[in-house]
């Protein structure tokens, strides 16, 4: 009745017809999504929801990006911060979140198998053959399946059009007929009220004023660390930058809040006590992901390596410095004030940018745009 797309490792994108997108009543996506990767995928599915009002857009993150029931030994809960951020999103009808375990993912893979989807969207640039026969054991016979590996191959002309909120957009606009204008296309986060307070609260703790009548008060929020270690910054270097900022009379009432790790925590808060440094407060997000967005919201700038964080500044409309290789230009934040600070050579990594260097061009950048 379908047509099941197997040759994914040659860009075979099937095209999902209109008359089966307004007759069906649920569709399910599979993806491996990380929070930056929805910072540029959420206006799509609202845009997708709001256009097929019929359908009940169904979501498995799959923590484990596609791997065998056999390679998931894990038998701990899930923490993966991102769920709390999906769940909050109206547009959703259901997140499958039980997949970090063999004995769990088992469990999700029969309810999934008992909802009988119709059309199953894979967005994946991970383990596409992996999704594809987890696609086909949920659905093993009637169903359509469209793949994404890449979207330049959308662009007769992929100057300019590399960013991958450009590539998520022509992947909704051919694949799941939904279009979307600038404005649309804009990252956003909506904070639930009662993180907007705790972000308040920590401001407060902290014994920073967030009235307008302190104009001359400046919130700077770095982060140095990331998954990857190619990505990370050093602790070292962000202790130097904070001595650049210190010892120039601009930022004499400047606040500096460090993302950590939380099982970093307590060593670096012994560090900071021991120097006796002013102005300066670690942060670490323990409980919910809105932890993080609430306090960068209040920020006046994001330092930041290459990791969600900047996506994140970039959907709260706050300007990022942003320490970059040269491998992913595909990733660097859009629609908001940015400045790329990039490695000397391709093969560098992140730790190998100068702290002073970093400095001067924040500086720079501080003086043309606020």
């Amino acid at each position: 009745m379908f047509e099941y797309v197997k040759n994914m490792q040659k860009n075979l994108i099937q095209e999902i017809p209109e008359d089966l997108l307004k007759n069906s009543s649920k569709i399910l996506f599979l993806s491996h999504l990380a929070i930056g990767d929805f910072v540029y995928l959420q206006n799509y599915f609202k845009s997708f929801a709001i256009k097929y009002p019929n359908l009940k857009i169904d979501l498995l993150v799959d923590e484990g990006r596609g791997k065998s029931l056999l390679t998931r030994w894990s038998s701990k809960k899930s923490n993966y911060v991102l769920y709390d951020w999906l769940n909050s999103c109206k547009f959703f009808n259901k997140i499958y979140n039980k997949t970090s375990s063999w004995w769990d993912f088992k469990k999700t893979l029969l309810e999934l198998k008992n909802n009988n989807y119709e059309i199953i969207v894979l967005i994946s640039n991970l383990r596409q053959r992996k999704f594809i026969k987890l696609a086909h054991k949920i659905c093993p016979k009637n169903f359509l399946i469209a793949g994404f590996k890449s979207g330049k191959q959308f662009f007769e002309n992929q100057e300019n059009t590399l960013h991958i909120n450009n590539q998520n957009a022509k992947f909704f606009e051919k694949i799941l007929n939904t279009k979307t204008n600038n404005q649309e296309r804009i990252p956003f986060i909506d904070i639930p009220k009662d993180w907007i307070l705790y972000g308040k609260l920590k401001f407060l703790h902290w014994g920073i004023r967030l009235d307008k009548q302190n104009l001359y008060q400046k919130n700077i929020f770095i982060n140095f660390t990331a998954k990857n270690k190619k990505r990370c910054w050093t602790f070292e270097k962000v202790i130097e930058l904070i001595g650049y900022f210190k010892r120039d009379d601009s930022f004499y009432n400047t606040n500096f809040i460090i993302n950590v790790m939380p099982e970093q925590y307590k060593d670096f808060e012994k560090f900071l006590k021991n120097y006796s440094l002013q102005k300066i407060f670690l942060f670490t997000a323990t409980k919910n992901f809105f932890q993080i967005p609430a306090v960068i919201k209040y920020c006046d700038l994001v330092i930041s390596v290459e990791t969600s964080i900047i996506h994140l500044a970039a959907a709260l409309n706050i300007p990022v410095v942003a320490l970059m290789r040269k491998k992913n230009p595909e990733w660097e934040p859009i629609d908001v004030k940015n400045c790329i600070v990039n490695v000397d050579r391709r093969t560098d990594w992140i730790k190998t940018i100068n702290a002073q260097h970093v400095f001067s061009i924040t500086k720079n950048f501080i003086i043309e745009n606020f």
